[in-house]
């Protein structure tokens, strides 16, 4: 309800100032849990504060169920001039079982890291 509310409300969340210059990379990976199939509205924010412009974005995110509810193309819409790469859902319940480690390795070399 409360991301629900926040998103009603158009609220754009605080954050603490994080120590980061996007200027300083070439591509920025971003981790978020779906909320209410979509953004938190803390990721809002952070779009709104951020042009990354130029920048390879890498999503990431955990749901339970929803996979990424749509939410790598609201990345698009957000930062239209950066290439956005087709990301990794992780279902929030099996993060630690040994097929979601095994995804995010596969993934993670399919992107050549």
């Amino acid at each position: 309800l409360f991301r629900s509310a926040e998103r009603d409300n158009g609220d754009r969340p605080k954050f603490k100032e994080l120590q980061f210059n996007p200027e300083s990379y070439d591509t920025i990976f971003i981790g978020y849990p779906i909320w209410w199939y979509e953004l938190p509205m803390i990721m809002q924010t952070f779009f709104d504060t951020y042009d990354l412009s130029g920048k390879t974005i890498i999503p990431f995110n955990t749901h339970e169920g929803s996979g990424d509810s749509g939410t790598y193309d609201q990345i698009k819409t957000e930062e239209p001039n950066a290439t956005v790469l087709e990301g990794l859902p992780i279902r929030g319940g099996d993060i630690e079982n040994s097929d979601s480690k095994d995804k995010v390795t596969e993934w993670l070399t399919g992107l050549g890291y």
